[in-house]
């Protein structure tokens, strides 16, 4: 039987150390986890002071207590230990409970700002696009005020200038020279398929006459509100008088880039014709290319020539890829003043009509016309016996129709008339519906339904005119 000592069976105060330093160990490993678990560790090693106190007063009570055997102190020893193993392992659970809820609880929060974040960044994101947004729309607005204040200026600037045209040729004048040489550069710009030296030969040659256009400030003005530009060059027409044949030859046309688009190509060409005119020279003839048929069809050119062969072949220089091109003047025409006179035809014409039509103070405009007129055929269309003259006779319904009617009308055709501004009056229109009731009853007999529907057509048209009138 093995001795037990009373060291053996009783705890040191170097065992009690021991725990403590385990106790302390153990409380520096959790510290670094979070405050929370610092507090648990000292609440744990309170709790382990107190029992150890119990355990060594239950000892002293035992070693006064002589029925109390050794194997039952090492037993109740035992039991003790098992105590504090379950004791601290249920406090362990606890902290570790308590850990992972608090990280739980820390990561929601970590969520949670994130999503603020992340809300405030799109935030950031929609006040920097409304900024974006608001610099946008006041560079535009400076833009626009900007095109406003240059377009303003550019008018002012037109009403204080004005066009002026003289003729010019090479004289060795040195003003004449300078004219010349900014047409010259402004046919190279406004050309450039044509070579530069062969356009400077041209418009520099003596047997070659110019039409140039100038702005220069208003003569009416006083000077103290002349604008402060000097006459220049701005377009011109190079041409070649053939003096036998009694016709020019346009060699070069154009308009400097910045003033087109303002009809100043159709004031230049109509002062050529005007100064052609005088002297006699009734016929223009060019060489155009693709690009420049349409222009000069709209100043009055054809391509169908009019004079003979031999009157200009061997005068004119023949161009390949390119089209030749006639003008012909009338000796009557005031070319200067073209707009004038068109205003005035307008006018007489407009007259005539005032005292044709009958009608004419129940519409005054074309617009007016055409709108009395739609209405009175929308409602013949609308009428009840109108069915047979709705779309024209077809071949199905009667073979023999367009052999006995030569002239044949319907509503539908009359509507087509209608939209092309063919009726300019109203007796026109009611003309045609006239004939059409009268083709229907040449064609038809006298008791068959389509003899009824023309005559009631004839009489609801009349009924129509007397509300009107």
């Amino acid at each position: 039987m093995r001795q037990t000592s009373l060291r053996d069976m009783f705890p040191s105060s170097s065992s009690t150390n021991e725990n403590n330093n385990n106790s302390q160990n153990s409380k520096k490993r959790t510290r670094s986890s979070s405050t929370t678990t610092n507090s648990l560790e000292d609440n744990d090693h309170t709790s382990n002071t107190d029992n150890q106190q119990q355990k060594k007063q239950k000892i002293d009570s035992n070693n006064n207590d002589p029925s109390i055997t050794y194997n039952d102190i090492l037993d109740n020893e035992d039991d003790d230990n098992n105590d504090n193993n379950n004791d601290n392992k249920k406090n362990q659970n606890k902290k570790s409970r308590q850990t992972n809820n608090k990280i739980k609880k820390e990561s929601h929060n970590n969520e949670n700002d994130q999503d603020e974040n992340d809300k405030e960044a799109e935030d950031e994101d929609d006040d920097d696009e409304d900024d974006n947004e608001e610099e946008e729309e006041d560079d535009n607005n400076k833009k626009k005020k900007g095109k406003n204040q240059s377009s303003s200026s550019s008018g002012a600037t037109e009403d204080l200038e004005e066009l002026a045209f003289q003729v010019l040729t090479n004289d060795g004048k040195m003003q004449t020279l300078e004219y010349l040489l900014q047409l010259k550069n402004i046919f190279s710009g406004e050309l450039p398929r044509m070579p530069k030296n062969y356009i400077a030969r041209l418009v520099f040659d003596r047997q070659h006459q110019a039409v140039v256009m100038f702005k220069q400030p208003r003569s009416d003005l006083p000077p103290d509100k002349r604008p402060n530009t000097r006459k220049r060059v701005i377009g011109g027409i190079t041409f070649r008088p053939v003096m036998a044949e009694r016709f020019i030859e346009i060699a070069f046309c154009a308009v400097t880039s910045l003033e087109q688009r303002r009809g100043y190509g159709r004031v230049l060409m109509n002062n050529l014709k005007a100064f052609c005119q005088s002297c006699r020279w009734m016929r223009f003839l060019t060489y155009a290319d693709n690009f420049a048929v349409t222009y000069f069809q709209k100043l009055g050119f054809t391509d169908k020539i009019s004079m003979d062969d031999f009157r200009y072949l061997g005068y004119i220089k023949d161009y390949t890829e390119a089209t030749v091109m006639e003008c012909m003047l009338h000796p009557h025409i005031d070319y200067l003043h073209v707009p004038q006179m068109v205003e005035k035809q307008r006018e007489a014409v407009f007259d005539r009509m005032r005292e044709v039509d009958s009608l004419h103070s129940v519409f005054e405009t074309a617009d007016a016309k055409r709108r009395l007129l739609s209405k009175i055929l929308n409602q013949m269309k609308a009428y009840e016996h109108s069915w047979p003259f709705l779309q024209p006779v077809t071949l199905e319904e009667a073979p023999d129709y367009y052999e006995v009617i030569k002239n044949p009308i319907d509503l539908s055709t009359m509507e087509k008339k209608l939209n092309q501004n063919k009726y300019q009056t109203i007796e026109s229109f009611i003309a045609d519906i006239k004939l059409m009731c009268d083709n229907c009853r040449m064609f038809n007999s006298k008791k068959s339904s389509y003899y009824k529907c023309a005559d009631a057509c004839e009489e609801r048209l009349k009924l129509l005119m007397s509300r009107i009138r």
